[in-house]
């Protein structure tokens, strides 16, 4: 039964997103919890069932911005382009800016440095090797284990 309302609630959700009512998906979404707008953003953005990508959630979430910017606005923003709309093309670089974007806005915030270290792991290495490095050494001093930044350093760095 779950499965069935969160279903139609997407369902609802993409008819507001489709019909540009970005006030009301807005009004609607607000209510959630973070995870549960990652996940219903998510759903949007790229369909389960068609694997059909739907770029208005780009969009939707520039929309959110705009109405008021936070790190972790920023870092959603990424998240989906990295995941559900990498199929896109420049996806990841997009992906990238937001987190660049989201550190920018709580520069010491290491869970940030971590994530954007998988964009120097990808084989595009769209991140920078010393910006990676910078960050590596500033997760490692407060997170001794984090194994994202122990592999980002050259064996001689660590």
């Amino acid at each position: 039964m779950f499965e069935i309302d969160k279903y139609m609630s997407v369902e609802f959700y993409k008819e507001l997103l489709n019909d540009f009512k970005f006030d009301d998906l807005y009004i609607e979404l607000s209510q959630k919890s973070d995870k549960e707008l990652q996940d219903i953003l998510s759903q949007l953005a790229c369909d389960p069932i068609t694997d059909e990508c739907n770029l208005l959630v780009y969009t939707f979430l520039c929309f959110l911005i705009a109405k008021g910017e936070t790190s972790n606005l920023q870092l959603l923003t990424s998240t989906i382009m990295a995941t559900s709309l990498n199929l896109i093309d420049k996806s990841e670089k997009i992906a990238l800016y937001h987190g660049l974007r989201a550190l920018e806005m709580d520069p010491d915030d290491i869970n940030i440095m971590e994530y954007l270290l998988y964009f120097n792991h990808m084989p595009s290495r769209l991140l920078d090797n010393s910006l990676a490095i910078d960050f590596a050494k500033r997760i490692l001093k407060e997170n001794p284990n984090s194994m994202a930044a122990r592999i980002t350093l050259p064996p001689n760095l660590d």
